[in-house]
């Protein structure tokens, strides 16, 4: 977000009732990045964080099909594994 220089966008959009009113209304929004720089990159580092989660995850999958430990740990671990990426 830093890096950007443009940092507004503005939307400019058109729409209608459907049907036989043709009556068009027009609406713009503007959306000041600079305002939610804060929270996107508190967004982004929880993004990468759950990222590297669930790439840990996959390894401990792959490592307990390779090593065959206990059937009820192995299911714990899918299951804790299924609850992380909801």
């Amino acid at each position: 977000m830093k890096k950007f220089e443009v940092k507004e966008v503005e939307i400019n959009y058109c729409y209608s009732k459907t049907g036989k009113y043709k009556r068009k209304y027009k609406e713009k929004i503007s959306i000041d990045f600079e305002e939610y720089r804060g929270i996107l990159d508190y967004i982004s580092e929880l993004d990468e964080f759950k990222n590297s989660v669930d790439k840990l995850n996959k390894s401990m999958i792959r490592f307990i099909d390779i090593s065959k430990i206990d059937d009820s740990v192995e299911q714990r671990i899918k299951e804790q594994g299924a609850d992380s990426q909801q």
